[in-house]
């Protein structure tokens, strides 16, 4: 929202622009898997954490049980492992509930 616009008073707004985006993107992804669209819903969360979202853990948690779900334990590493790297840059690290996502898939 306006990114060339440094007010103070954009911050909230731009704040709740951005938590609208990863709910809807979240919300379309879960729409599209229980209508039998694991892989456009992998897609729009693929989308999502790579542009919208990229430090949005709940993204990847839901992305990471969909490719579990479908038999890919290797895109779910991945998937962390892609996380793991976008937080590294904030100096933050994925939760023991993301990661043991993956565990479970082993």
């Amino acid at each position: 929202l306006a990114p060339a616009l440094t007010a103070a008073w954009i911050e909230p707004l731009r704040a709740h622009a951005h938590r609208v985006a990863i709910d809807t993107c979240d919300g379309l992804a879960r729409h599209l898997y229980r209508n039998g669209d694991t892989d456009q819903a992998i897609g729009v969360l693929e989308h999502a954490t790579t542009t919208i979202a990229p430090h949005a853990e709940s993204l990847y948690q839901l992305l990471i049980q969909l490719q579990r779900k479908q038999g890919r334990p290797k895109a779910a590493e991945r998937t962390l492992e892609a996380l793991t790297s976008r937080l590294a840059n904030i100096g933050e690290t994925p939760s023991g509930a993301t990661i043991e996502l993956v565990r479970q898939g082993k």
